[in-house]
């Protein structure tokens, strides 16, 4: 889609840095609000890092690895959304004494900075796309079998975080948990599917 033209525009290890600081960034920005005005808006700022973030690993992959390297570094990726999820559900439990979520902010804003740090580091090993080949990448409709990848991976997605979302609830209200058993449950589910 549009994020995905950004990139090849900007090149995916530009995108994938400015991603990483826009996540970072929104994270500290969060973690020092006052108020839900300043929290929403350094949510904003996540948002608009994250779909950089996830268009861009994949290609810099590609030209970081190959072969069965590229296939085991492909698999680990694909883990961000589940083991975020699950990390999500369960991390937060600890931290929910007044004031302690700000730590956490911090702590999730300095690692995608860190990231971003190493990401430069390792910059050179990554193959540039010529001007020629982001013209021919960005000409024209896709062909019928990266749009239908496009859409299973829409619709797997869609359905997966559905489910995912109102896997606590259910746990809270069918099964009768507190809140830290449903949120434990709620992250194992959410690792399971890194299996498949």
């Amino acid at each position: 889609g549009g994020v995905g033209m950004v990139v090849l525009r900007i090149r995916p290890l530009r995108a994938g840095l400015t991603g990483l600081v826009l996540i970072g960034c929104g994270s500290l920005a969060g973690g020092m609000a006052e108020g839900w005005a300043g929290l929403l808006a350094a949510r904003v700022i996540e948002a608009l890092g994250l779909p950089l973030v996830v268009c861009a690993m994949p290609a810099l992959i590609q030209s970081c690895s190959s072969g069965r390297q590229r296939v085991l570094a492909m698999g680990f990726w694909a883990a961000w959304l589940p083991l975020g999820l699950a990390s999500a559900m369960v991390i937060p439990v600890p931290w929910e004494a007044e004031g302690a979520w700000r730590q956490l902010f911090m702590i999730c804003g300095v690692l995608p900075l860190v990231s971003a740090g190493y990401l430069l580091v390792i910059s050179p090993r990554v193959r540039t796309h010529t001007s020629r080949e982001i013209r021919q990448a960005a000409a024209g409709w896709p062909d019928a079998a990266t749009v239908a990848a496009a859409v299973l991976f829409a619709l797997f997605q869609g359905s997966y975080l559905t489910v995912q979302g109102f896997f606590p609830t259910i746990a809270l209200d069918a099964w009768s948990l507190d809140m830290t058993q449903a949120a434990r449950l709620g992250g194992l589910s959410a690792l399971v599917v890194i299996i498949g």
